[in-house]
């Protein structure tokens, strides 16, 4: 069966778009990646292929945008020179507060 995830690939300004596309084509297999912006697929291997990707565009950072298929499962990833730095999102609810009820 395996886990859907919907991918956002910003590219950094003054870099070529097709070319880092087309690369990441390649490196990873998907052709899905060619417009940056993937609904729905599984694609296990992202940070590797991701890392790859950025040791051939030294000096830029790339941001990856991920929301998986459950609930809250969101992030942005960054790279750069072959590193990576993962924020996972936090969902925080107000308190309550008997003075906001209308």
């Amino acid at each position: 069966m395996g886990y859907y995830t919907n991918y956002n690939l910003t590219i950094p300004e003054g870099v070529d778009e097709a070319a880092v596309l087309s690369r990441l084509v390649e490196i990873s297999g998907y052709s899905e990646l060619k417009d940056g912006c993937v609904s729905s697929i599984k694609w296990y291997e992202w940070w590797e292929d991701m890392k790859r990707l950025s040791l051939e565009y030294p000096n830029n950072v790339f941001e990856l945008i991920g929301e998986g298929e459950e609930a809250g499962d969101l992030w942005k990833a960054y790279f750069k020179d072959g590193k990576m730095q993962v924020c996972v999102a936090r969902i925080e609810y107000d308190a309550y507060d008997e003075r906001r009820l209308k």
